[in-house]
């Protein structure tokens, strides 16, 4: 059996500097720190937006961790991509307030 602090483990709930008022972490800093941990993925989940997608997927693809991948061959750090929304049930109802929910969604 498998001791629980010998499995791998990976954030993919994390906000960062686009996460307005949410967290002030820097793309290449989060991609840097996950590496340094040896974990086997991270997940860019930020709130009400997807500006760091970008920067997210390229700052994983290019890390000195995954430098030296053969074609096909399976990255050591994965990019996980996902974004938290605010789901409204009802648009054409402004008087209630409670009418908003908050999803994640990881792709």
């Amino acid at each position: 059996m498998k001791n629980i602090s010998e499995s791998p483990f990976a954030h993919l709930h994390v906000h960062s500097q686009f996460s307005i008022l949410q967290a002030t972490i820097d793309v290449k800093a989060l991609v840097n720190k996950a590496a340094e941990m040896g974990m086997p993925a991270v997940g860019l989940t930020d709130h009400t937006n997807m500006f760091g997608a970008y920067k997210f997927i390229d700052a994983v693809l290019k890390h000195p961790i995954n430098a030296n991948l053969e074609k096909g061959e399976t990255p050591k750090l994965k990019a996980v991509l996902g974004c938290e929304l605010n789901v409204c049930k009802d648009h054409t109802d402004k008087i209630s307030k409670g009418s908003w929910s908050t999803s994640s969604f990881l792709v």
